[in-house]
């Protein structure tokens, strides 16, 4: 009785397990992924910045932290 509740435990579990692998197969797709590696066109001893960050809402602020700490 014990064996037959673990075989019928076991064959659930690798069903389930299979039907998991399948959905995420399916469910997938391919990262559209693009990556620019850019050269640097400066001459020596010069500096070159640039913010990649978001600008939803403006540039950031800078000296936020100074501010906060007066509060």
């Amino acid at each position: 009785m014990l064996q037959r509740k673990l075989q019928h435990l076991a064959c659930t579990a690798a069903v389930s397990a299979l039907a998991t692998a399948g959905l995420t197969l399916a469910g997938t797709k391919p990262v559209l992924a693009e990556f620019e590696i850019q050269e640097a066109g400066i001459e020596k001893g010069e500096v070159e910045l640039e913010y990649r960050g978001a600008y939803h809402w403006g540039l950031p602020k800078t000296g936020g932290w100074r501010r906060c700490r007066q509060c």
